[in-house]
């Protein structure tokens, strides 16, 4: 069982790899149609849909993977609050202590530049990041990531530990393109993220929800022409 969950793990984080090193090197440009804003984003969501539908059909529970129920109210609150306090103040404490050491690579946000005053393009984009980051890294991530290491180390509570460091390393090395003094706060905010997700009873609904107001906010400041 437990060598088959590290197969799983593997070839699926080696798929997501390729795709996005395929997507970096402009493989997909001349036969598969870009989204506006997006890109090639849809492939790796087609990933993400992939894995849900495996999961079913080897008849995994997916309260296993962070899908319970929403718990007390209280807590779930609570964690979504956490969740949009650390994604903007962890930024904001770190970066400016990292840029001492590391250079950040400049943001590029062009590809939002035609979202800028664009009503109807900013309608189309919002559902999508909702869909593509707040679920899709979500569970990604916390829930299957996660939850994978955390089983293929025995369960426990020092293999939830070394799970959730696993899964921000993972997510921090997502981001890669943003330079060490970008990627160190975003992999330290999955640790972060991943302890929540621990404290709030490995429920993915408060991150889902937290994850997506910040990146709600984030494509609204776009929108009036500001820069997140």
């Amino acid at each position: 069982m437990k060598k088959a969950l590290i197969l799983e793990l593997l070839i699926v984080l080696a798929i997501k790899k390729a795709i996005a090193l395929l997507s970096d090197a402009g493989v997909f440009a001349a036969n598969v149609p870009p989204m506006p804003v997006f890109g090639h984003a849809y492939l790796q969501f087609a990933v993400i849909l992939a894995l849900i539908g495996w999961l079913r059909i080897r008849g995994a529970r997916f309260s296993d993977y962070g899908f319970r129920n929403f718990g007390p109210l209280w807590l779930f609150v609570a964690v979504t609050l956490a969740v949009i306090a650390t994604s903007v103040m962890l930024p904001t404490i770190l970066e400016p202590l990292l840029s001492h050491y590391f250079e950040k690579a400049p943001r590029d946000l062009s590809r939002f530049a035609s979202l800028v005053g664009n009503t109807p393009q900013f309608l189309y984009v919002m559902p999508l990041v909702w869909i593509f980051a707040a679920f899709g890294e979500e569970f990604f991530y916390r829930g299957f990531v996660l939850e994978s290491v955390h089983r293929i180390l025995g369960g426990g509570n020092a293999a939830m530990v070394s799970a959730i460091i696993v899964q921000a390393a993972l997510f921090g090395a997502g981001h890669a393109y943003q330079g060490p003094a970008g990627m160190i706060p975003i992999a330290v905010g999955g640790v972060v993220y991943g302890l929540l997700y621990w404290a709030g009873g490995r429920r993915l609904w408060p991150l889902i929800l937290g994850h997506g107001v910040v990146d709600t906010m984030g494509v609204t400041i776009i929108f009036m022409g500001g820069t997140p």
